[in-house]
């Protein structure tokens, strides 16, 4: 993928406006850019020759189990890219 090509993959995907970035970046799911046919390696090297960084969520406790089920489910970390807006521009 060119430089061109991962600055229009990135800004067709949805922000991750639940994770807190600084004011001037974004979060974009590392799940999102994957599905969306992207080399995370490659989209990687373009976010930090940009300025960007990556992150991952907190893993949520467990809150113990609902009626009927025998296992929790184990607790989802998602990884993401924090992006400059400037660079998507």
């Amino acid at each position: 993928m060119n430089d061109s090509e991962i600055k229009q993959l990135l800004n067709d995907l949805p922000v991750a406006s639940m994770i807190s970035t600084p004011h001037d970046s974004v979060a974009i799911l590392c799940s999102q850019v994957k599905s969306a046919g992207g080399n995370l390696d490659e989209v990687r090297e373009w976010v930090h020759a940009h300025g960007g960084g990556e992150g991952r969520s907190e893993a949520r406790r467990s809150r113990g189990l609902r009626p009927g089920r025998l296992v929790a489910p184990p607790p989802r970390v998602e990884h993401y890219f924090v992006v400059p807006v400037d660079a998507l521009a």
